[in-house]
């Protein structure tokens, strides 16, 4: 079983961070960029943003707002919506994104997957999934042109999903620890996202704590050396460059 990764997820709607899909109205953050530095401080593995703008020129500050993002934090950027074409991959990626991600509720998605899968590389794209059978129907497309799923619903990860041979990032619709715990015992399941972050947890420790005495792996950041292998000086100082 790999180390399972805690990643927040922040939904980007003229330029404030929002609840999600349905619930634009309530803000969340109206500094994203804040928000998503303070995710990476207290502990969050990756993060998930959505770009929910409407327009040209909210969907252009959008980006600028993402790249602030992808610049402030030290941990990988995943980048999805409003992606209708190949340049709107490039774009997500270019604005410093380690993932870009595919809608598979869209038609033109799957199509789409291997032209950008073939020009940027498969571990560059994701998929989104918000029903099983998007899964189901497209499996031999997603196996072979990405290196990841999504699912946007925790109702969306049920047996089929759970055996996919990608690793899944889920996002889950309880903020409860316990459930969190229960999700991620599941092999297939690298990434946890969801409702534990939007209310306000944003130190991540306990969590990893609370799924490491439950026998579940997490990614953590470890030095590869201690102080005491650096070489000091006669004033037991560590001489740079």
């Amino acid at each position: 079983m790999f180390a399972k990764k805690l990643i927040p997820c922040l939904y980007l709607c003229k330029e404030k961070a929002v609840y999600g899909f349905h619930d634009r109205a309530h803000v969340l953050a109206s500094d994203p960029v804040s928000l998503a530095a303070s995710y990476f401080q207290n502990g969050a593995d990756a993060i998930l943003v959505f770009d929910l703008s409407e327009g040209d020129n909210e969907h252009e500050r959008a980006l600028d707002i993402l790249k602030e993002i992808c610049f402030s934090v030290e941990i990988p950027v995943i980048g999805a919506g409003n992606v209708k074409r190949m340049e709107d991959i490039k774009k997500l990626l270019y604005a410093g994104c380690k993932m870009a991600a595919l809608n598979f509720s869209k038609e033109h998605s799957p199509d789409l997957a291997k032209e950008v899968s073939q020009k940027f590389g498969k571990e560059k794209i994701a998929v989104c999934i918000s029903d099983p059978g998007q899964y189901e129907k497209n499996a031999a497309i997603i196996h072979e042109w990405a290196s990841s799923v999504i699912s946007i619903k925790e109702a969306v990860f049920t047996q089929p999903v759970k055996e996919s041979k990608l690793p899944v990032i889920c996002v889950c619709d309880d903020p409860c620890i316990e459930k969190i715990v229960s999700l991620a015992k599941a092999s297939s399941l690298s990434g946890i996202s969801g409702l534990y972050y939007d209310n306000g947890c944003l130190n991540l420790i306990p969590l990893k704590r609370s799924m490491e005495e439950n026998g579940i792996p997490v990614s953590k950041m470890e030095a590869h050396f201690s102080w005491k292998d650096l070489k000091k000086n006669s004033d037991g100082m560590v001489p740079v460059v």
